[in-house]
């Protein structure tokens, strides 16, 4: 892949958290879809949250232990939960 090509990944992915935070600014706890295009390229792991507001912590978990399959699935990342130190944060994490 070229510079140009990966500074327009980059971009895009960019993009996509701005929106995704404002999303989540204004309508807290829901889960937002991957674009197709992004999630074709298997470079994202979108966990899929639905219940709490602990969106923060999943993807954490998401980075720090990969499941083979069903990446999106918060049960791969439960067992893990008590494995982070967030007692001074607060949830849902303030977007800034």
């Amino acid at each position: 892949m070229d510079a140009r090509k990966d500074d327009d990944l980059v971009a895009a992915l960019e993009q996509y958290e701005e929106q995704q935070c404002l999303v989540q600014a204004l309508n807290r706890n829901s889960y937002i879809p991957t674009p197709k295009w992004l999630a074709k390229k298997r470079c994202i792991v979108n966990v899929i949250n639905k219940y709490d507001n602990k969106c923060f912590i999943w993807s954490m978990l998401s980075a720090l232990y990969l499941a083979a399959l069903h990446t999106e699935h918060i049960s791969h990342y439960a067992k893990h939960e008590n494995s982070l130190n967030v007692e001074e944060l607060q949830f849902p994490m303030p977007v800034n």
